[in-house]
């Protein structure tokens, strides 16, 4: 995890994704060698990120809302990226407020996750999508009903298996 992210942003300015992707790959260090261990980490899901803004050509911001949240129906669910048009402006303000930055800084729809919100500016692949209980049971029935809801397909039913299966060495 990226502990100083104030002395990151100090140093390589705010919204430098990039030098952030060379950090997680050179620089952070490793709790142990591939392919041995699993560790849920913030930096694995903006490396995924990555790979999926590399293949599609798209924010990842913007991918998922055109071939996820725009395919299931989803009215109250999307990302507030920092660096330009809000997605969604009008859901700004159903978002309740997180948290205070500082004395006087409230944060309403802006991510709250330090990296996701300075560096990452909002469009992050750990943190940063904004929803409602309704749109979130809608993405849940479509996960558990194999990656479609209504006939609408998100996600293919190898890959919905995956993410239920349990190693057998994790298994308790």
């Amino acid at each position: 995890y990226l502990k100083d992210v104030p002395g990151f942003v100090q140093k390589y300015g705010e919204g430098n994704s990039k030098r952030l992707i060379q950090y997680i790959a050179e620089e952070s260090p490793r709790a142990f060698a591939p392919g041995t261990d699993v560790l849920y980490s913030c930096f694995n899901f903006i490396m995924l990120q990555q790979i999926v803004e590399k293949v599609t050509g798209e924010r990842l911001c913007d991918y998922l809302q055109k071939n996820v949240f725009d395919v299931l129906g989803l009215e109250h669910t999307c990302f507030f990226p920092l660096d330009g048009k809000p997605i969604k402006p009008e859901l700004a303000e159903l978002c309740a407020p997180t948290e205070f930055v500082g004395d006087t800084l409230l944060l309403k729809a802006q991510v709250h996750d330090p990296p996701a919100r300075l560096v990452m500016k909002g469009n992050s692949g750990n943190a940063g999508m904004f929803s409602n209980v309704d749109d979130i049971a809608v993405i849940c029935s479509a996960l558990l009903n194999g990656g479609q809801w209504k006939g609408r397909r998100i996600l293919g039913s190898q890959t919905v298996r995956k993410i239920f299966e349990v190693p057998a060495d994790n298994d308790p």
